[in-house]
């Protein structure tokens, strides 16, 4: 029997005030669900959650550049990863950390995210009005937040 590695990734929930921005995915998995800015840990995030998330959600909606440096003017300040609130889902083949950025002001579509290939278009949903094609796990994150879990 072949006993697969641990899948092992991360990402980033943006919020606002009662609203979350998702991204509509245009490639597989979940390909057309609204999701997050995820992805699989790599070899340089050294094993740290907080890294891939960051990284991910750097190369998916900022061309690249960090998050911090992208929306210094919407993040609290000072801002500090190691502080978010965080969800794990951990299973013996499967573990992934999404964390929630809560922004100061929502950034206009206009300007933000930036995104890659990965999304077709992104949206700010009110919490309370989410689209049914939506990631399962996000589903629950955000159903988590909202009550106050996350």
């Amino acid at each position: 029997m072949r006993i697969l590695p641990q899948y092992k990734g991360a990402g980033i929930l943006f919020a606002c005030d009662s609203e979350v921005l998702l991204g509509l995915r245009a490639i597989s998995p979940f390909k057309n669900r609204w999701s997050i800015f995820a992805g699989r840990m790599e070899a340089e995030d050294s094993g740290v959650f907080c890294k891939t998330a960051f990284a991910e959600a750097s190369e998916e909606a900022c061309n690249c550049i960090p998050v911090e440096d992208y929306l210094r003017e919407y993040l609290p300040t000072p801002f500090n990863r190691n502080l978010l609130v965080r969800q794990e889902i951990n299973l013996p083949f499967f573990k992934f950390v999404s964390f929630v950025v809560q922004l100061t002001a929502k950034p206009s579509l206009k300007y933000w995210p930036r995104l890659n290939s990965e999304f077709l278009r992104c949206d700010w949903f009110k919490m309370d009005s989410l689209p049914n094609n939506l990631h399962p796990f996000v589903k629950t994150l955000v159903r988590r937040l909202r009550a106050g879990a996350v």
